[in-house]
């Protein structure tokens, strides 16, 4: 299972939530290229891809580990995949049931593509605080 949510503000703002043993995609449009704001493989609630999962296996909420993995195959690609699983993100928390969550931006390709203007960046970091507070008073 997974859930893409697609923003659009200056660059395409993604946030992708994967399950355990699927595969992410992540991709953009042409012309553009995947720049990853950030990545977490674990587990940070008992809601998030939980259904039909055993009850003990959604219970460390304490288990979110950040990786730079998804970055190091993604970043300046037009699209990505990865497969999710504890053999290609680490198992740091055994026996906890995880998945990945991933926050991309897709921006031009170019000379000037390799960073983006702190203004940009401090609206996406507005914007993804934001996004998160909303789904935790969804959940709520």
């Amino acid at each position: 299972m997974h859930t893409v949510t697609r923003f659009s503000f200056v660059s395409l703002l993604f946030h992708l939530v994967t399950y355990v043993h699927s595969h992410a995609y992540l991709y953009c449009d042409e012309g553009q290229v995947i720049y990853i704001y950030g990545a977490d493989y674990g587990r940070r609630d008992k809601t998030t891809c939980a259904s039909g999962r055993p009850w003990l296996q959604i219970q460390n909420v304490n288990c979110s580990n950040s990786t730079t993995k998804v970055a190091e195959s993604c970043n300046g690609k037009n699209s990505c995949e990865i497969f999710v699983s504890d053999q290609v993100l680490g198992d740091h928390c055994t026996g906890t049931d995880k998945y990945l969550e991933v926050a991309y931006i897709c921006q031009y390709a170019g000379p000037h593509s390799h960073g983006l203007q702190e203004g940009l960046w401090a609206a996406v970091r507005a914007l993804l605080i934001l996004m998160s507070n909303l789904i935790k008073f969804t959940k709520s």
